[in-house]
């Protein structure tokens, strides 16, 4: 009875060891970015950002900083000086900003989605520049 007993609680303390070793061995890893993307108008013939852009462009940054992101993902129908200004804004605010062509929706006059710019937060496992 009594070497039952202690092998029993021998057992016990190799699973308790082999937990512990386990435990201590796996370091947390940071949670994907979640699902962010936001889209921002210009003005007809404008490439300023206006304080509502600004703050779109500015709630994007803290949502890749916040999860770790490498940067963001600037697409834009047509290559303009509007996805230059949201690319700087994002770099001032020390993130990657990768600018990508989209498919052209609309004609390429000043129509609204001519004049549209799709911010992506890049997951942490998606490459950037």
């Amino acid at each position: 009875m009594q070497k039952l007993t202690a092998m029993t609680i021998g057992a016990f303390l190799i699973g308790l060891c082999g937990f512990a070793y386990d435990a201590s061995a796996q370091t947390p890893l940071k949670a994907n970015c979640p699902t962010r993307e936001a889209t921002i108008f210009f003005a007809p013939d404008s490439a300023e950002l206006n304080k509502f852009t600004a703050y779109t462009v500015n709630e994007v940054a803290d949502a890749a900083q916040a999860c770790g992101a490498k940067g963001v993902i600037v697409q834009v129908p047509t290559s303009d000086e509007r996805a230059v200004v949201v690319a700087t804004a994002l770099r001032d605010r020390g993130l990657k900003a990768v600018i990508v062509p989209a498919p052209v929706m609309a004609p390429a006059d000043n129509a609204m989605m001519s004049r549209a710019v799709v911010l992506r937060v890049a997951d942490t496992g998606n490459r950037i520049g």
